[in-house]
């Protein structure tokens, strides 16, 4: 049986618009940031998240979010600010020894999306195992099988995906210290990960029935990339 890693990121998209690959650009060339000087600021990224999940008040008090609940970090390449938002990854890599408990988590669009951060990753990540978490890669019982025999220190997936793993008890929060949503990214329509209804509905689900509850009680911080 193949494994995550076994497979060529582009393995199922040989025959999905091969053009599209070459004209790739840097996150920040595909994005329109209207203030980016809030972008990766902790207010701004509350602002951000209660507005696209129409939190309230009473609901940030009862998740107990704050500011506090995010990292800041300067405006520059995926490595750059995965560096500045978990400063003791190294640490916390040596120390991991659960299967199925990534120490990063990435949310992405799309699995063409996500495949593109992981790979912006890779100096940060280094050669630790990434889990990849979308329904194109794998079936739901091949990666079942993978993540409950590998150790995944970083992982990345889309919303639906990601859910279902974790519903399951298949993917866990245990280990994780930093879930990472790629906000400010748009695709070809000009469209960021909110934008997108199906995405939306699914990440709205995940953030607040999962990722949020989660935060209330441990050491685990959000950051809107």
């Amino acid at each position: 049986m193949a494994t995550a890693d076994d497979l060529v990121d582009e393995w199922w998209l040989d025959k999905v618009n091969v053009k599209a690959k070459k004209k790739s650009k840097p996150h920040h060339d595909q994005s329109i940031v209207e203030d980016s000087s809030k972008c990766h600021s902790k207010e701004g990224q509350l602002e951000e998240l209660c507005t696209a999940l129409r939190l309230t008040e009473d609901d940030t008090d009862d998740l107990m979010i704050t500011v506090d609940s995010f990292v800041s970090t300067d405006i520059g390449d995926f490595n750059t600010c995965l560096a500045q938002a978990i400063p003791k990854w190294t640490k916390w890599l040596s120390r991991l020894h659960l299967p199925a408990s990534p120490i990063v988590l990435v949310i992405s669009s799309s699995a063409v999306r996500g495949i593109q951060l992981n790979r912006e990753a890779a100096e940060f990540r280094d050669a630790c195992l990434t889990a990849k978490l979308f329904s194109k890669h794998m079936k739901l019982p091949e990666q079942k099988a993978f993540l409950e025999s590998h150790i995944v220190p970083f992982a990345v997936g889309t919303p639906n995906r990601i859910s279902k793993l974790l519903e399951l008890g298949v993917l866990k929060l245990k280990k994780c210290r930093l879930v990472v949503v790629d906000w400010y990214w748009r695709d070809k329509k000009m469209r960021r990960i909110t934008g997108v209804p199906e995405v939306h509905q699914d990440l709205t689900l995940l953030l607040k029935e999962i990722v949020l509850p989660w935060m209330r009680s441990h050491n685990m911080k959000l950051f809107l990339y």
